[in-house]
């Protein structure tokens, strides 16, 4: 059983940075739209506005959306088994796999437009069901000479082989606009991948009785590789502010290494991995781009806002005071300071328990994502919302229990405590939050 908390935004335990991009709200109506526009002396009789000039779609301006794909790699293996005890390797294999899964997540962004070109800064996170697993196996003669009576090869079994949990990246975006509607784009940057490698070694050894045995030692350790990606893709306006694309990206995530040791072997052997993966994704996403609007609707150039408003003749719009309503995108990045609290108990076949122990081990790491969300206010100093957050993170721990031979192994002898002993990784690899956020305003902005 096991229980996991963790601590975010405490002082001392846990730091987080953000930047958020707010955008325009919907201008002041009734009683609060009063002096909005004024006229430029004294006063006078109402504002008429003349309809609204609607202007050519542009790419300009940040984005949120979805996207849903699949994933064809490989992850290519050399292993060597060698002996434990003198480090002389015995058996060399390898392989090369297929890396497969369907994959999804968020992006978000931002472009800039000049004339037809169209260049941005992308990031996504994405969960991920790929993975492999090989196996590979040294002949007894090799890895078990001592023992004459029965063949006993070695197996090494990645039984939930490499995966890829989760990913990200952090890309640049370069294009041209095919029609106005259109852009084709060469993308690139950072990627970094959560790899999970998990490998059973299985040996056969003798008991405190000179009696044959096997024994399987397992072993699984996660890995934050960074890498790199490059890549293509087509986006096209569906609707309003709502675009669909079909992307291309190659990854390349290096080399993951992995060692077990099973020492219950007749001749203790250690099976060693590297295997460099690489990654080839297509995706469809759908975003949704925000047109910021600055106070007054004066438009910044570059600045894409579908509705522009006419001055009146006879006075000049004043801009309005700074205000928290509305919605906003941004980013974070930060550090988590967590427990995992574990109880454990050793049992055997039947269901009855030999052994408990347990404990309470650090949990930590640097976290990174998106958030978005929208506030209200309901006057000039309270502001009332509501926010969601993904998050990738890197914090795991690797507690080991060990049942004295004694109780789990009796009749083997010295080495039932390295029999009974576990290894394995405990990690978070994302998590998302929806909260409310109720708040005062301490100074204007």
């Amino acid at each position: 059983m096991q229980f996991h908390k963790d601590e975010i935004l405490l002082p001392g335990r846990s730091i987080k940075f953000f930047m958020n991009a707010k955008f325009g709200a919907e201008p002041p109506a009734g009683k609060a739209a009063e002096g909005y526009y004024k006229r430029s002396t004294g006063d006078g009789p109402p504002l008429f506005y003349k309809a609204p000039i609607l202007t050519a779609w542009s790419w300009a301006g940040p984005y949120l959306g979805v996207n849903l794909g699949y994933s064809a790699g490989k992850s290519k293996t050399d292993a060597v088994f060698s002996d434990a005890t003198l480090g002389t390797p015995l058996f060399a294999a390898g392989s090369s796999d297929s890396f497969k899964g369907v994959i999804g997540g968020v992006q978000a962004g931002y472009n800039w437009q000049a004339s037809n070109w169209v260049a941005g800064l992308e990031g996504d996170i994405q969960m991920s069901g790929q993975g492999a697993t090989p196996s590979y196996v040294c002949p007894g003669a090799v890895c078990n000479p001592t023992i004459v009576d029965f063949d006993a090869p070695v197996t090494a079994r990645f039984d939930q082989g490499h995966k890829l949990d989760s990913f990200g990246t952090l890309r640049g975006r370069l294009g041209t606009t095919i029609t106005p509607d259109v852009i084709a784009y060469a993308t690139g940057g950072l990627a970094v991948g959560s790899i999970r490698t998990a490998i059973t070694l299985s040996g056969a050894g003798f008991d405190a009785d000179g009696n044959p045995f096997t024994f399987d030692a397992p072993f699984s350790v996660l890995k934050i590789k960074p890498g790199w990606t490059v890549g293509a893709g087509l986006e096209g306006r569906l609707f309003g502010n709502v675009t669909g694309k079909v992307e291309y990206l190659y990854m390349d995530f290096g080399t993951v290494s992995a060692s077990v040791t099973n020492a219950v072997n007749a001749t203790p052997i250690t099976f060693s991995a590297s295997s460099h993966i690489t990654d080839n994704i297509v995706r469809a996403g759908v975003n949704y781009k925000f047109d910021p609007a600055v106070g007054g609707y004066d438009v910044p150039p570059g600045i894409g806002v579908p509705l522009i408003f006419k001055a009146p003749a006879y006075g000049a719009p004043v801009a309005i005071a700074w205000s928290w309503a509305g919605p906003y995108l941004g980013i974070n990045v930060g550090y988590s300071a967590g427990k995992s609290k574990t109880d454990a108990v050793f049992s055997d076949p039947t269901g009855t328990p030999l052994f408990a122990t347990g404990s309470t081990d650090n949990l930590n790491g640097v976290i990174a994502g998106f958030q978005g969300g929208y506030n209200w206010m309901a006057s000039s100093w309270l502001v009332a919302g509501i926010e969601a957050d993904i998050q990738l993170s890197t914090q795991n721990t690797t507690p080991t229990f060990i049942c004295p031979g004694a109780l789990c192994n009796p009749g083997i002898g010295d080495v039932a405590p390295a029999a009974a002993a576990l290894d394995r990784a405990q990690k978070l690899d994302w998590f998302a939050t929806v909260r409310g956020r109720l708040g005062a305003v301490v100074t204007p902005v």
